[in-house]
Parts: structure tokens; C-alpha cells; sequence
């Protein structure tokens, strides 16, 4: 019978398309909806307790070798690191391109201020009173949630890897909106999206060193540090957020993932962080006061977006 595989070809594509509902009914949706619930940024501001001191860390990660410093390996990671994301490039692009290089510019958590030749009116800003000496620019010993200046102060503000390290960033963030001027510029180098188990080190650790509940954790990042993982949550997390805010219509409060930061030993980048925050969450935050992303590709192409700067321009 000339039809007969066609009809063969038809039946067996009715087949597996029956056997894909399946897999994304019974298996994939409901994983999905689980990762969800447990991966959700529940965390905000108001939600924690008081959180433990950072400055007593940051004080030794500068602290002169020979002096008690235990900082060496932290330091040493993170020019290494500003090295390899060309963040001198990324700034000096920020600068040229907006035309900040008469402007006045704060630097939030400068630590050893090597940003500050990039624009001339520059003022660091940082915990660790260790740092002084190597400015020659004004540098103001604070902190990013209780910043010592009047509002409207700056023209711009740049931030590298510093909010993922402040247990209430929503009070950072909004300093930062404080003291910079109506129309000014924010440009935010973030860590998103940290994860739990950096604190530990069971990245670079071997299994040797954990008893058996942390070989099972250590042997899960095989898989939860994984792209197809992250996705597999993250992207609904956002798809729901971006609707509470459409909805909702009005401010948003940060949510994040509050983490155990360790201020003892320096495993790996980010055993320090304190939170853990979503490019996404943060653009709302923004944009739910009334402010512009400037960098942003809106819905559905910051979706997929991990590794990439926030610029905002500041609308109050």
C-alpha cells in the first residue's frame, strides 16, 4: 500500500510527541516547580537578623604582611581576577563613554583604590581604614549602608564586586541612590549570582576533607554549578518575579539569597559573599523606582543574562 509509511511515519511522530508530554508533564515541570521553591530569593532586608560585623575581616585582608595580615591569598585573587575581567577597561569605557572624566565620582568598597586615576574628581569609599595609604585622591573610611556624605553629592557611582558582600545591599543600594545626583550614573560590576557552598571551599577542596555529608554536598556542585541547572530554576524565578513587579506596579523590595559568609579562612572567590543576587531582580529594583537601565535588552533577553554589568541612570 502506497500510504502504509506515511501512516507508519505519522504514528510514530503522534508517538513521541505523546511520550515528550509526558517527560515535560510528569518530570520536567514538576522539577522545575520544586528547583523553583527551593532556589526562590526569599530573602530581603527586613527579613534578617542583625547581621555579624565584616570589618574586622576586611581590617586583616589588609593588614601589612609581617603584621598580622591574613589576607594574601584574598588579595592576590582579586587583582588576579580584576586582571582577567579587564575591570580598569570596563570603567575606563564607562567613563569615556558617558563623559564622566570632569565629573564627581565615588568609588563604593575601593579597597586599595586602583580605579582612582580614571577620572580626576574621584573619592573612595571603603571599610578597612588599612587602605588609606595608598590613595592620593580623597578616601573616606565607611560604610556602604551608612555613607558619611549629603545627599546628592556625586555625579556617578561605580561599584566592583562589593554589594554581593553586604548582608543588607537593599540599604547599599539605596545610599547609593541617595547621594547621587538626579540624572547620575551607576555602573554596578556584581558577582551574581554566588553560591552557597563557596564559603566552604568544596570547589577547590578535596573530598578528603569533609566528612561524609560534605563529600555528597561537594560531589552535588558537579551538577548544581552547572549552566543547564542554573537554567533550569533561575529563568522561571525570573519570569515570576518580572510579573509580581508587572502587576504589582509598584516598588519592589530586593530579594535575594542571604549566604554564610566566611570571614575565617579564604577559600575561594566568594567564600566571603554575604548575599547572592540576580541580575534581574536588581534591574527591577531600579526600574521599580523609576530609574533606567541603560544596558538592558528588557524581556525576553535579559532571561539568560549571568555575567554582565548594571548601568543605570538615576530618575528621583
Amino acid at each position: 500500500m502506497p500510504g502504509a509509511p506515511k501512516r507508519v511515519l505519522r504514528r510514530e511522530i503522534a508517538h513521541l510527541a505523546r511520550l515528550f508530554r509526558g517527560v515535560v508533564l510528569y518530570f520536567y515541570l514538576p522539577l522545575t516547580m520544586l528547583l523553583v521553591g527551593l532556589h526562590f530569593p526569599y530573602d530581603t532586608d527586613a527579613s534578617l537578623v542583625e547581621p555579624r560585623s565584616a570589618t574586622p575581616f576586611y581590617e586583616a585582608v589588609y593588614q601589612p604582611a609581617g603584621q598580622g595580615g591574613r589576607g594574601l591569598d584574598y588579595e592576590q585573587t582579586s587583582i588576579l581576577a580584576a586582571a582577567a575581567s579587564n575591570i580598569e577597561g570596563q570603567i575606563a569605557e564607562f567613563v569615556n563613554r558617558y563623559q564622566l572624566h570632569d565629573k564627581r565620582v565615588l568609588d563604593v568598597g575601593s579597597g586599595r583604590g586602583y580605579l582612582q586615576d580614571i577620572v580626576v574628581d574621584y573619592t573612595g569609599l571603603d571599610l578597612s581604614a588599612k587602605v588609606r595609604s595608598h590613595y592620593h585622591k580623597p578616601f573616606v573610611v565607611g560604610s556602604a549602608t551608612q555613607m558619611p556624605f549629603p545627599d546628592s553629592s556625586f555625579d556617578a557611582i561605580w561599584t566592583v564586586w562589593a554589594i554581593e558582600h553586604i548582608p543588607t545591599p537593599e540599604k547599599a543600594l539605596s545610599e547609593m541612590r541617595r547621594v547621587i545626583k538626579p540624572g547620575g550614573l551607576m555602573f554596578l560590576i556584581v558577582a551574581w549570582n554566588c553560591t552557597s557552598w563557596a564559603a566552604d571551599g568544596f570547589d577547590v577542596r578535596p573530598y578528603s576533607d569533609f566528612t561524609p555529608a560534605g563529600q555528597l554536598i561537594k560531589a552535588s556542585t558537579v551538577v548544581r554549578g552547572t549552566l543547564v541547572f542554573d537554567v533550569s530554576y533561575r529563568v522561571p524565578t525570573r519570569l515570576i518575579r518580572w510579573v509580581q513587579y508587572a502587576v504589582g506596579g509598584a516598588r519592589t523590595p530586593l530579594r535575594f539569597t542571604a549566604l554564610r559568609p566566611n570571614y575565617e579562612v579564604f577559600w575561594q572567590p566568594d567564600s566571603d559573599a554575604a548575599v547572592s543576587l540576580d541580575f534581574v531582580e536588581t534591574m527591577l529594583w531600579f526600574e521599580s523606582r523609576g530609574d533606567a537601565c541603560l544596558n538592558c535588552r528588557g524581556l525576553p533577553g535579559d532571561l539568560f543574562t549571568y555575567v554582565k554589568p548594571l548601568v543605570i541612570r538615576v530618575e528621583k
